[in-house]
């Protein structure tokens, strides 16, 4: 009986030290690799081509932000909006409002804060006054993180000519119907229209670049953001194609291509249609009514369409 148990006791003992070694070398593998027996992640060839950059992101990828740390004595900004008076601090007495439609960039200084902690100043000119701006940062972290596009009503020049150098006399298809003429009112425009880039200049406070271009033998110009790599309606990418669009949706009758031009919708279009003419909606609400799939799209100020089995069957606009 004893031999019996000690025999059944040594076989469990086994199992346990067998048991035990195999987790010991899983648990080595583990820590000395890290990655040992995990599946590598492979993007498909169309998720690849998603996330590379476009060609129209391309174009102007080395168009970036300048940091206040190597912004050079003379820097030249335009004036948005005379308001800017009211986030600015006289140096002297010389005048009470801004003169004329720039500012100079002339050097920063360091002042302290009732916090007792130093905050860096930028200090421009406007040929009659100095005027100081307060990053309310410390010194380091203001030279390498206040960017030359994100002073709020000031526009750099510099970087409006850098993106000249890149978009004059190209030829460009636009993928807005919002457009402008020089007086700053809004025109209607076409779609996907072959244009050339004929300027660039200073915009807006709140879009500070303006795309000029002729059109039937009028200027007409888009409002364009800084910055080239966000998903912002009104980046480069999103408003201009280097080839024409056209060619990639031969399956869509000229009729319909027309209204997509112009922005207007019918009945009996498909929602990759109405997307390319309206835009992406800004909600969706989806549901069934029997054997139909309904979509309903929003976008806003009452305008909606409604679709059955991805086709428009009602809308407002």
């Amino acid at each position: 009986m004893n031999i019996f148990v000690r025999s059944r006791n040594s076989k469990i003992n086994e199992v346990i030290v067998a048991i035990a070694a195999i987790m010991t070398s899983l648990l080595l593998c583990s820590c000395f690799t890290g990655i040992e027996g995990t599946s590598k992640v492979k993007l498909s060839r169309e998720d690849r081509k998603t996330a590379e950059p476009s060609a129209e992101e391309m174009l102007i990828a080395d168009v970036e932000s300048t940091p206040l740390g190597k912004w050079q004595y003379g820097k030249t900004f335009y004036v948005t909006d005379r308001r800017l008076y009211y986030a600015l601090r006289q140096r002297d007495a010389a005048s009470r409002e801004l003169s004329g439609d720039t500012l100079v960039y002339i050097g920063t200084c360091e002042q302290p804060t009732p916090s007792g902690v130093s905050s860096l100043w930028i200090v421009f000119s406007d040929g009659v006054t100095e005027w100081e701006y307060d990053t309310h940062k410390r010194a380091d972290e203001a030279l390498s993180t206040v960017m030359n596009t994100e002073l709020p009503m000031l526009i750099d020049s510099d970087y409006v000519t850098q993106v000249r150098n890149k978009l004059k006399d190209r030829k460009l298809w636009i993928r807005t119907s919002e457009w402008y003429d020089s007086g700053g009112e809004r025109v209607k425009g076409k779609k996907f229209e072959g244009i050339t880039v004929t300027d660039v200049e200073e915009g807006n406070t709140m879009f500070p670049l303006r795309i000029e271009f002729i059109f039937e033998g009028d200027k007409r110009y888009v409002y364009m953001s800084s910055g080239f790599r966000s998903t912002d309606s009104r980046q480069f990418q999103n408003l201009f194609s280097l080839s024409d669009v056209r060619g990639n949706y031969r399956n869509v009758s000229d009729e319909v291509w027309e209204l997509i031009r112009e922005g207007n919708v019918r009945t009996g279009m498909t929602k990759d249609e109405c997307r390319l003419s309206l835009g992406a909606p800004e909600s969706t609400q989806s549901g069934r009514d029997y054997s139909k799939l309904l979509d309903v799209w929003s976008y806003g100020d009452g305008k909606y369409l409604k679709f059955e089995d991805g086709i428009l069957v009602d809308f407002r606009k």
